[in-house]
């Protein structure tokens, strides 16, 4: 579980399926408020910085600390980010996060 969420598998994300998280996460976050808004935007942070969106994941992680101050994952993620580091996978074109208007299309939940 650590290696996926620090980005150093050798396989990138389902990108479909990481979207679609994404959508659901939103949509929680729309129904809560205080501390429980912090592992939701925490979450939200990862993926941006899945996504190579370092800029977006700080913002997440920075509002996840400002509903729970002590919220230790959002603190540490946030360090991870500032840090510079980055998942393996936003380095590699092939598997770097593409926006999904610019994916190929899905044949049967298989992406072509």
């Amino acid at each position: 579980m650590r290696d996926i969420l620090l980005g150093q598998t050798k396989q990138p994300p389902h990108w479909r399926r990481v979207d679609r998280a994404a959508d659901v996460l939103l949509n929680l976050y729309s129904k809560t408020d205080g501390p429980d808004s912090a592992p939701i935007l925490t979450s939200l942070g990862v993926i941006h910085w899945w996504e190579g969106h370092g800029t977006k994941a700080h913002q997440c992680f920075q509002h996840a600390l400002q509903a729970d101050p002590q919220y230790r994952l959002a603190q540490l993620t946030d360090q991870l980010v500032t840090s510079g580091i980055l998942a393996d996978w936003t380095i590699n074109r092939a598997a770097a996060y593409q926006p999904p208007h610019t994916r190929g299309p899905e044949a049967g939940g298989i992406d072509v």
